[in-house]
């Protein structure tokens, strides 16, 4: 068995790997705001799986952030072709508008009183802690 702060190493590690391969071809194109447009998008998807399952199912979760993280990317593509908004302002748009969607359903979750909420927040906001 290994040793929780190594497990937290490790995993913490991978992670910073991984974003920092992802982070230079986005920064590279050009579209490093898209990222940030992304990350804050899936805070709703979590929101609704965690509704869906009821409780902090992984791969609910990871579903309702894939598809909204997909519904952003899209609606992003589509303020930019349908308005005269450029590129970067409909990432704006839809960075803040996402956010504060998934702000208000956590919110919202968080009065419910499901003791299985504790924690949610922590998907977006990180805790290299809870890794073990």
């Amino acid at each position: 068995m290994l040793d929780p702060l190594i497990v937290v190493l490790i995993g913490t590690s991978l992670v910073a790997a991984s974003a920092a391969v992802t982070g230079v071809f986005t920064f590279l194109r050009k579209r490093s705001l898209v990222g940030d447009a992304i990350a804050h998008a899936v805070l709703p998807g979590v929101c609704v799986g965690f509704l869906a399952a009821g409780t902090k199912d992984p791969l609910m979760l990871t579903l309702g952030a894939f598809v909204t993280a997909w519904l952003s990317i899209y609606a992003v593509d589509l303020i930019r072709r349908h308005t005269p908004v450029k590129e970067d302002g409909a990432i704006g748009i839809v960075l803040t508008v996402f956010f504060a969607l998934g702000i208000m359903m956590l919110t919202s979750i968080q009065s419910y009183g499901n003791a299985e909420q504790s924690g949610l927040e922590h998907v977006l906001f990180g805790s290299a802690a809870s890794m073990t």
